[in-house]
């Protein structure tokens, strides 16, 4: 037995063992593991915040019953969507366009909410 082989026998088991280590108790995770995480935390975030915003001002509209009547008669979820966008509802106060993942949050806040 060599001098090194405590040391070859610690690397083996090292490259064996630490990646199990890695995934199963300090929280390793792949690449697309980690972009999901952080496509979730970004809808949950905007919901949270932007989309009740989305909402006070469909609701703050003076013309609200024929929007909300207008949606209505709108079948499909994309329709809606794009009638929430073009009504200016998804823009946040100062900025020029509707961005569409508050809209499509926004339009299934408001149809929860009728």
């Amino acid at each position: 037995m060599s001098k090194y082989t405590p040391f070859i026998i610690g690397v083996v088991a090292g490259a064996f063992f630490m990646p199990i280590v890695g995934f199963t108790g300090l929280g390793w995770v792949l690449d697309t593991k980690a972009q999901t995480m952080a496509s979730e935390a970004v809808a949950a975030e905007i919901k949270k915040v932007l989309v009740p915003v989305c909402v006070a001002q469909f609701k703050a509209d003076p013309d609200m019953d024929n929007h909300v009547a207008a949606m209505k008669g709108l079948q499909y979820f994309n329709p809606r969507m794009a009638y929430v966008e073009k009504g200016g509802w998804a823009k946040l106060p100062g900025q020029s366009t509707s961005e569409s993942n508050i809209a499509r949050y926004c339009t299934e806040a408001l149809q929860n909410d009728s």
